[in-house]
């Protein structure tokens, strides 16, 4: 069957082949992105949620 379809003239096989495409476009430049930030600007961001913010300490206070 799966032989039949990538045989077939029906032209299925450009949909999966646009998926993996896209898909692979999308990876790479999220790869790129996260290899290419700066220390300080992940350090930053990795102690987020660790600190407490005024919006946090009133939400504990008001509960």
């Amino acid at each position: 069957m799966i032989t039949q379809l990538f045989t077939s003239d029906s032209g299925v096989v450009i949909f999966p082949l646009i998926s993996l495409f896209i898909f692979l476009g999308i990876f790479t430049t999220v790869i790129i992105w996260v290899a290419r930030m700066k220390k300080p600007y992940l350090d930053k961001m990795s102690h987020l949620p660790i600190e407490k913010s005024r919006y946090s300490q009133e939400e504990t206070n008001r509960g």
